[in-house]
């Protein structure tokens, strides 16, 4: 858990840190490690109105944990050992 949570504060502070002194025309190149690794993506990193939208299977897996996603009830959940993040969807 702490480590899914120091990447994700890691990784918000170093986009909101670029996207203000890059600008749009850094969006094009939008890019993801963990651990030194560059991420690919099925469906590349975007900017919208202000902020980034990455897909997070791709960095949870990357992370170590499984995903699930609900269709009845549009939850994601991933789970690496006894931590469990539940993300719904709306």
């Amino acid at each position: 858990m702490k480590k899914l949570a120091v990447v994700g504060l890691i990784t918000s502070l170093f986009l909101s840190m670029t996207l203000a002194f890059g600008g749009p025309a850094w969006a094009a190149d939008i890019t993801v490690a963990v651990d030194g690794t560059l991420l690919g993506f099925d469906v590349p990193p975007v900017i919208a109105d202000g902020r980034v939208l990455v897909p997070l299977r791709v960095i949870f897996e990357a992370l170590g944990a499984s995903v699930d996603w609900n269709t009845a009830t549009r939850t994601i959940t991933a789970v690496r050992r006894d931590t469990i993040i539940r993300l719904e969807i709306g």
